[in-house]
């Protein structure tokens, strides 16, 4: 009875144990989750729309325009665009190097990283293809050298045309990010004093292309985004502890 009563202790000592170190790490991953990966809600009207025809010998024949002719695509210079972005700061480093004038920057690709949008009025919308990586793009110069940079972008192709779509912080003063650091991801855009827009699109069969920018006039973060792990992993550990609870009022 003893040597059972002993047992009983020690499986009590380890379960305690185990939950508690559950729980702890639990609430430790859902904290780091939730600090890598950010959504922000992005507005930006349109300043200039370019459309072009590419000539057989190479030459372009076109130039600014007030809206495009594009079907499907009829976008004005004036309209608003709205949309999301999403990035995540554990993206893989996939190229890196120093460039002319001092600058350097990085190329980042993650699975969790999103662009989405919407022209208002035409209502052209855009998402993001799980097929083709988004990546995210930062530039710094030493302080007072040039301008930071922090981007997320996609290169698209839908089988008909090729898309390219970013969204580009800026910060003139250059110190939004510090010079060739291990990690350029910010985990924060507060640095950057203004964002552009950038959209193209591409008909290989037609040689016909549209370029479409702004300024970003509203840029807001949504909030940080839980990896879909962590809930199973929350709701896991308050399962444990409220077993274990209910166990316990059973043997008292």
């Amino acid at each position: 009875m003893a040597l059972q009563q002993f047992g009983n202790f020690y499986r009590a000592l380890f379960m305690r144990s185990l939950l508690k170190a559950t729980f702890v790490a639990t609430l430790a991953f859902a904290a780091h989750a939730r600090a890598e990966v950010f959504t922000y809600e992005y507005t930006s009207v349109i300043t200039k729309v370019e459309q072009y025809v590419r000539n057989t010998n190479g030459s372009l024949t076109g130039g600014d325009v007030g809206m495009s002719d594009w079907p499907g695509f009829a976008v004005a210079v004036g309209e608003k665009v709205r949309g999301r972005f999403s990035y995540d700061t554990e993206s893989q480093e996939s190229v890196a190097g120093e460039y002319c004038c001092g600058y350097y920057t990085t190329l980042y690709v993650g699975a969790q990283n999103a662009l989405t949008l919407t022209f208002e009025n035409s209502g052209y919308a855009y998402r993001s293809s799980k097929d083709l990586p988004v990546e995210l793009a930062t530039s710094t110069y030493p302080a007072g050298g040039g301008s930071d940079a922090f981007g997320v972008w996609q290169w698209d192709y839908d089988g008909a045309n090729r898309r390219l779509v970013s969204i580009t912080m800026l910060d003139d003063t250059g110190t939004a990010l510090p010079y060739r650091p291990d990690r350029m991801i910010p985990d924060s855009l507060a640095g950057f004093a203004r964002g552009e827009f950038d959209y193209s699109i591409y008909s290989p069969d037609s040689s016909k292309m549209v370029f479409v920018s702004g300024a970003l006039t509203s840029v807001r973060q949504v909030s940080p985004v839980p990896e879909p792990g962590t809930y199973a992993m929350l709701l896991a550990g308050l399962g444990l502890l409220g077993w274990q609870r209910k166990r316990s009022s059973r043997a008292q």
